[in-house]
């Protein structure tokens, strides 16, 4: 895509990013605890398990998460290159999820996601 004359666009398709991915499981398992806890022992007792496996899921993502320094590594690639490609993926996450959203239909996908969350 072009911007404007001699000005390209590229796009960057990462996965978790190690530094603010960290933060936002932090706070997000946080708040699933606070959440669980509030709960009544009717509601524990439905959405229980539902909550861990969010927090199962949430965990798997934190250690998937792309260092910094890779992130940054493919963003000076893209910014130096002669011709720079339309896309970058930065890690296998970035990549499988491109491959499975283009072949994969959405209801599909939103069944996958769902089994793994525990909402399905």
């Amino acid at each position: 895509m072009q911007l404007g004359k001699g000005v390209r666009q590229s796009g960057l398709r990462v996965g978790p990013a190690r530094v603010a991915q960290h933060r936002e499981v932090q706070g997000a398992l946080e708040q699933h605890e606070a959440t669980l806890n509030a709960l009544s022992p009717a509601h524990r007792e439905l959405y229980g398990e539902t909550f861990e496996k969010a927090k199962k899921t949430l965990a798997f993502m934190a250690k998937q998460a792309v260092p910094t320094e890779k992130v940054a590594a493919v963003i000076e690639k893209g910014l130096t290159a002669k011709r720079p490609k339309a896309r970058y993926q930065v890690d296998f996450a970035s990549k499988a999820q491109l491959v499975a959203t283009g072949f994969t239909p959405t209801r599909m996908l939103d069944a996958i996601f769902g089994r793994a969350m525990g909402t399905n």
